[in-house]
């Protein structure tokens, strides 16, 4: 069985109000009051090690490195490459990664990274840690807690799953799906058993698990909110204590007003960079190729067909029409052609 679409969102409207009834950036604003208990549940953060052999990988993107728990980083000596400031260059807004290294005293000090990245200035013996996934559950996290809540479901009562309208990546009949919203969020509505909790949305393309999550009963409610490095569990006192003494589970007990939980609450107290104090070389101090993307005569020609298709379509309204429909789908058009749309556009 896969998740099948709700056929109505009436039985779901009391999340919605009990959601728009919470405080934003607060648990109260992503789970629902009501429950006897919370409980936070922290998406792992990942230690990468560069060496002769994975650099190309690394320098391509396709490598994670090996989960760690928040409670690791706490301890850590390793460089946290976590977080970005914004910055503007040639008018236009760009971002830069930060780096946190720790001093001698305990306290973690941040440096800006010159470049808008890390890859370029890697090296061999490199070693540090990033930060947890936003808005889904790993794989491994994702069927621990799943087997926690199960023992607390009944095997033949369906569960509410709901997904954020916003990941371009999901189906028209998807987008189809009745919908409940809270302020400034929308998910589409569905139905299935316990066991999908840890089953992707998107098939073949990225693990995307649900941002809501409820059985029928009421008697617990998940959320995955698509900005938090946390999911939030809120249920019977048995069922929080169950989560938070699960050995897979890096889990802490929440409260409804309390801020939502991030990595850089493990990496306080952050200060300012002591005056005239050595500390040991970390990538800030590396010098960035200038430009690490020059514009070659590929992009340049890039720029100016994409130039030239918002002028066909300034001058055409049937083709306007046939755009903005491929932009409700989900589809847009970058400089490189069609391409989907994810949750950072």
């Amino acid at each position: 069985m896969s998740f099948q679409a709700a056929n109505s969102a009436v039985e779901a409207e009391w999340l919605s109000k009990a959601l728009g009834e919470g405080e934003w950036g607060h648990v109260s604003g992503v789970v629902p009051s009501g429950f006897d208990a919370y409980v936070t549940v922290r998406h792992p953060a990942w230690r990468c090690e560069c060496t002769e052999e994975n650099l190309p990988v690394l320098q391509s993107g396709h490598e994670r490195g090996l989960p760690v728990r928040w409670a690791e980083v706490a301890e850590s000596d390793v460089s946290v490459v976590y977080g970005y400031v914004l910055y503007t260059k040639r008018r236009i807004t760009r971002s830069r990664n930060t780096q946190y290294r720790r001093l001698q005293n305990g306290d973690w000090v941040v440096d800006e990274l010159p470049g808008a990245e890390l890859l370029p200035v890697l090296r061999p013996g490199d070693a540090w840690i990033t930060g947890p996934r936003e808005g889904s559950l790993e794989p491994d996290l994702a069927r621990t807690l799943q087997s926690v809540l199960a023992r607390a479901t009944e095997d033949s009562v369906p569960c509410w799953f709901g997904i954020w309208e916003g990941f371009g990546y999901l189906t028209q009949a998807q987008r189809a799906a009745p919908a409940i919203e809270a302020p400034g969020r929308r998910w589409h509505l569905f139905r299935a058993p316990v066991d999908h909790l840890e089953r992707s949305f998107v098939d073949g393309f990225e693990n995307q698990t649900a941002n809501l999550a409820w059985p029928e009963d009421r008697s617990w409610c998940l959320a995955t909110e698509i900005d938090a490095e946390v999911t939030y569990v809120g249920g019977s006192k048995k069922l929080i204590s169950a989560i938070l003494e699960a050995p897979g589970l890096e889990a802490m007990p929440a409260r409804l007003d309390g801020r939502l939980a991030g990595l850089r609450d493990v990496l306080t107290p952050v200060v300012d960079q002591p005056a005239g104090i050595a500390l040991p070389q970390g990538f800030e101090s590396r010098e960035y190729p200038p430009d690490r993307h020059p514009l070659g005569w590929k992009h340049r020609l890039g720029i100016v067909m994409s130039w030239m298709y918002r002028l066909v379509l300034w001058l055409s309204p049937s083709l306007r029409r046939e755009h903005d429909e491929m932009l409700r789908s989900g589809l847009f058009v970058s400089t490189w052609g069609l391409k989907r749309r994810d949750k950072s556009d």
